[in-house]
């Protein structure tokens, strides 16, 4: 049950009754993203290395990337990243995107998460269930959690989760409150998420040894805040990190 969620739900009924809600693309009602304009999203035909960009059929980090010693100084923990959309100014995904995050637009992360389903493709999918990944948000600080009232990255997750029954946890914590990244660039991007995430103290070291796991969320850009999760999960022995998100841009 996610924290505040209910009452905001209770509060926003009343509030779209007086106030009707229109879609965000074409102004039709009754929801905030019809089904026609959700398919008008752009999506990726092919996957890149998330480090240099160059074709990689699952979003792997390519074998050059891998031996070039720049990349071995950030350090770079993901494994892959697996992305949908790209992510434009001024398009319907980015009025998408920060409506769900920004204006308590939560009913889109439900959409949105099981859009990311339909659209992945279904080898990708099976793959996730024959390595046995387990499906892992990337988690809110808490004082960011209490002031929006949900997490936009647990909801995508859980329907994720939903729809493909992969295993899901919260194994992991943001325990740092860190500025926004959007501002900044990639180097303090990195600097900014190092060391921001930990491990929950409820899940002992051994739940982690040899896991796979494939964190969610709904945008990124240089990877930054994926790749502090995923070396807060190595630095306890999972063997594999990946990341999936709606955009990056």
């Amino acid at each position: 049950m996610i924290k505040n969620l209910s009452i905001i739900k209770w509060f926003e009924a009343l509030l779209h009754f007086a106030f009707p809600i229109y879609c965000l693309g074409c102004g039709n009602g009754p929801n905030l993203l019809c089904e026609k304009c959700l398919e008008t999203l752009p999506i990726h035909q092919h996957q890149a290395c998330p480090l240099c960009y160059a074709f990689s059929s699952w979003g792997e980090v390519c074998d050059s990337c891998r031996k070039d010693k720049k990349f071995e100084l950030l350090p770079w923990q993901l494994d892959g990243l697996f992305v949908l959309c790209p992510y434009q100014k001024l398009s319907l995904l980015q009025t998408i995107i920060e409506q769900m995050k920004y204006h308590h637009g939560y009913p889109l992360a439900e959409i949105l998460g099981k859009w990311m389903v339909n659209h992945s493709p279904t080898a990708w999918i099976q793959f996730l269930h024959q390595e046995q990944f387990e499906v892992v948000a990337v988690p809110l600080h808490t004082l960011r959690y209490q002031k929006r009232g949900y997490n936009q990255a647990e909801l995508l997750a859980r329907e994720f989760t939903n729809i493909t029954l992969l295993g899901s946890k919260k194994p992991l914590r943001r325990h740092r409150d860190t500025p926004p990244q959007a501002q900044l660039s990639r180097e303090k991007r990195i600097q900014n998420v190092a060391d921001a995430f930990s491990l929950v103290p409820e899940f002992p070291n051994p739940y982690f040894l040899n896991k796979k796991f494939i964190l969610i969320d709904d945008v990124c850009s240089t990877g930054a805040t994926l790749n502090a999760c995923a070396a807060a999960l190595k630095s306890a022995g999972a063997a594999s990190v990946w990341g999936l998100v709606l955009a990056r841009g």
